[in-house]
């Protein structure tokens, strides 16, 4: 099928073509995660391997986007990564406290092992504070705010100890920005004029902003009130959005809300991780995934997005 120069031109057909069908496997490879893990609940076995999995190969990405000199040194920086990991799973395994509490100890104690390895391997001076400042750097921007998606793993509203409302959770933690990024690209080639950050991202737009939010708002909407009955959740009942009345508002209406208060979050994710690849002179995080860059050029909005779909989900339940 032939397409207009124009379209291919202002549009990026090709790109967006290379975006939809990596973004469609990424989102195969997570529907898969989801659903065939709700057979081991309480413990997860499947998201816990894919948890540590994304989380290395984001903090390898971040680790060496750094200057060499004052990159985090690895053992004590994966290490970290995958204790964070495993505090995630406190509750299953009925340690006592908040998993988050278990997770802040979690960075308590990595910053702690990180600041002790760097007096045991301190020779010369001059790169020490910058290593352990960039190394804590990582582990809070990864493995702690990705432990709110993990947490997501087991929300269960209401008491309720159904799979259902945790599956759609997920789905809205991951896919709800990914609709906003998807928006905005969209617009933004169609309609964008007006420059948002010439200097962050020179070709993001208000309008491309303003379809992403729109797309996200809508997105969350067919996922609470349609996708969860084709995908049988059984959240009809149980998902604190899917109420007539949530916070005084209709729900319908509080799900628009909310995507579009997750849509802006994950917007000012994508924007945080082109500051730090503008401030490190590097395009993209890496060349793994084509048409997207690298992983964590996948992930940026879903980090930024997913403390506030946990805080929301949270509030309302």
């Amino acid at each position: 099928m032939a397409y207009p120069a124009r379209f291919h031109n202002e549009f990026g057909y090709g790109m967006l073509r290379t975006r939809l069908i990596v973004g469609t496997l990424l989102a195969l490879w997570g529907l898969g995660v989801l659903f065939l893990d709700r057979y081991f609940a309480p413990w997860y076995p499947i998201s816990f391997t894919f948890s540590v999995a994304v989380t290395f190969a984001l903090g390898y990405e971040l680790q060496h986007l750094l200057p060499a000199e004052v990159r985090p040194r690895s053992w004590p920086l994966f290490g970290s990564m995958l204790l964070m990991v495993i505090m995630n799973w406190a509750g299953a395994l009925e340690w006592p406290g908040s998993p988050l509490a278990w997770i802040t100890g979690g960075l308590l104690i990595s910053f702690l092992v990180m600041f002790l390895v760097e007096a045991w391997c301190y020779t010369v001076p001059g790169h020490v504070t910058m290593r352990l400042a960039l190394s804590l750097f990582t582990v809070t921007y990864i493995g702690f705010l990705g432990s709110f998606l993990i947490q997501l793993r087991w929300y269960f509203p209401g008491g309720t100890h159904s799979t259902g409302p945790a599956t759609l959770a997920l789905l809205l933690a991951i896919f709800v920005p990914k609709f906003c990024d998807i928006g905005a690209y969209a617009a933004g080639r169609l309609f964008g004029k007006h420059r948002m950050t010439p200097l962050l991202s020179p070709k993001k737009t208000w309008e491309g902003a303003a379809g992403g939010v729109l797309l996200a708002a809508l997105g969350a909407w067919l996922m609470v009130y349609g996708f969860a009955d084709w995908f049988e959740l059984d959240t009809a009942q149980q998902f604190p959005l899917r109420r007539n009345v949530v916070l005084g508002m209709p729900g319908w209406w509080a799900t628009l809300l909310f995507g579009v208060a997750v849509g802006i979050a994950g917007m000012l994710g994508d924007l945080m991780e082109s500051l730090i690849k503008r401030d490190l002179h590097q395009k993209d995080a890496s060349a793994n995934l084509p048409g997207f860059g690298g992983l964590l050029d996948v992930f940026d909005s879903i980090l930024f997005s997913v403390p506030v779909t946990y805080g929301i989900l949270q509030w309302v339940q």
